[in-house]
């Protein structure tokens, strides 16, 4: 560095010091200033944490749109795994539904 830029730098760093030193008033920008910059690490904070949820939200929105083809060792599971006769939810199959007063009734679907 050079003498030029010393002085400068040490010029500014005690004007900074006085501004901030001054019986005055320094006490009330001291606080400004570390309310400013509570406030900032507040912010800060909060978006690292939203980015972060963000993250997560993604990877598991991946993984649940993989599903089952993420793990080529184990196969597909079919509808009527879980479902026999393929009635189940949205196979128009027969189903069960209540009535006003509570007496089941079958429909189509």
């Amino acid at each position: 560095m050079t003498s030029g830029t010393l002085l400068l730098g040490g010029a500014g760093l005690g004007a900074g010091l006085m501004y901030l030193l001054d019986p005055d008033y320094g006490r009330r920008r001291r606080a400004v200033l570390r309310d400013g910059l509570a406030s900032a690490a507040v912010r800060a904070t909060r978006r690292v944490n939203l980015a972060a949820r963000d993250l997560g939200h993604r990877a598991s929105g991946l993984v649940a749109e993989l599903g089952p083809h993420s793990r080529p060792d184990r196969p597909v599971p079919s509808r009527t795994a879980f479902w026999p006769n393929g009635c189940g939810p949205r196979s128009g199959g027969p189903s069960r539904t209540r009535t006003l007063f509570g007496w089941p009734r079958t429909t189509a679907g």
